[in-house]
């Protein structure tokens, strides 16, 4: 029987924020929500929870032991889950927080879980050949969908390496072959985002129409929302639904939280949004059909930096922050100290030309690959659709 294993990060989330797995939901910390729904998956033998090295979660779990229902093992990682990749991830997959996949570079709600050379370990040590892989801070996870997901992988273990649902993130486990995880960790900076997406250059169907992809009910697949208890926003979400169903929530399936996600009056919702993009100056040399500046005047100056800052201090820690809008945002006369104080800031904006911004992705992508700094940040080029430009895109 193979075994769950749990990633858990006690004090910090794979999205560098503060974690919450000891926050109280009804009488019982997050993570003794999501150890006890793993539990009732009955075709697993223990739950393993791989955490940093000095980063115990024994405290949260003990007091709480005797109700899991499972045996429960803690395998210390002396690299703190972090193979130089982890911040890739988080940036990846902060532009699509609600979504199962869609991040930056294909991540996946899965990347987070990653690095893989942690899980390889665990796996090894407790002689697995198949795992079930979930997060800490995952108190929705339902156990029907492991059970459901984990049952597809193990009647072709070999032929189906990695299965998968497409629901929202913390809803469903993830089913691996060992091997998958070993590749992973081999190739760092590789990722399950790429297994399971579409890939231009060896076009093949979308893994989603094959046997790996356990097909769920439409309205859990349609609920774009965010289910792990990491982001304040996310955490507000499960806290309310808590106060919504009560104890129901503790066998509350994937389609009672999806209904009850539906239900829920988003009038009070009152977080700003949690993709924000911050105008540094309308001004851009482009001014082509494509460019709203070719139509009208925009009459408006560069942004105040202290008004910048001040905008920058209200935003979530959870906030992907975009600095563009109409303009080029490098032609700020102050871009780089606005840049500097919006630590998230990634996009790079070529406005040189076509063949320029080629050769400047080129000279960026070469120099990753020569040094392997996966800091290096994110280049997100974007081409405006018209029919006139089909054949460059």
């Amino acid at each position: 029987m193979p075994p769950v294993l749990v990633v858990t990060r006690p004090t910090r989330t794979a999205l560098g924020l503060t974690a919450r797995l000891g926050d109280r939901l009804l009488d019982r910390p997050v993570i003794v929500h999501t150890l006890q729904r793993l539990a009732r998956i009955a075709a697993v033998d223990r739950l393993v929870l791989v955490h940093p090295a000095g980063d115990d979660p024994r405290p949260l779990v003990e007091p709480f032991a005797d109700s899991i229902g499972k045996p429960i093992a803690y395998h210390a990682d002396a690299d703190h889950l972090r193979d130089g990749t982890a911040d890739k991830w988080a940036i990846g997959r902060a532009f699509a927080l609600t979504c199962w996949r869609g991040g930056l570079g294909q991540a996946t709600c899965y990347d987070e879980l990653l690095p893989a050379g942690p899980l390889v370990d665990a796996a090894e040590k407790y002689n697995a050949e198949s795992v079930l892989l979930v997060g800490a801070d995952w108190p929705l996870v339902d156990p029907a969908l492991g059970a459901a997901v984990l049952h597809n992988h193990l009647t072709a273990p070999e032929q189906l390496k990695l299965c998968f649902t497409q629901a929202p993130p913390g809803v469903s486990p993830i089913a691996l072959h060992r091997d998958v995880l070993r590749q992973l960790a081999d190739h760092p900076g590789s990722g399950i985002g790429p297994i399971v997406g579409y890939n231009p250059h060896s076009p093949a169907m979308d893994p989603i129409s094959k046997d790996v992809n356990t097909a769920i009910d439409h309205r859990v697949r349609d609920t774009y929302r965010r289910l792990i208890h990491d982001t304040p926003r996310a955490a507000e979400l499960i806290d309310r639904l808590a106060r919504r169903l009560g104890e129901s929530l503790l066998d509350a399936d994937a389609l009672t939280v999806a209904q009850a996600v539906a239900e829920l009056d988003h009038a009070d919702d009152v977080s700003l949004p949690q993709q924000v993009t911050l105008e540094l100056t309308p001004r851009r040399p482009a001014a082509g059909r494509v460019a709203p500046q070719h139509h009208v005047d925009l009459d408006r100056g560069p942004i105040e930096v202290d008004l910048a800052r001040r905008v920058i201090d209200q935003l979530a820690p959870d906030t992907a922050l975009r600095l563009g809008g109409l303009g080029d945002a490098l032609l700020h006369p102050s871009w780089r100290a606005i840049a500097d104080y919006a630590a998230v800031y990634r996009d790079l904006m070529g406005v040189d030309g076509f063949s320029a911004v080629m050769d400047h992705l080129k000279r960026l992508h070469n120099l990753r690959a020569e040094t392997a700094n996966p800091q290096l940040p994110w280049i997100v080029p974007r081409l405006a659709k018209t029919t006139a430009n089909l054949t460059d895109m």
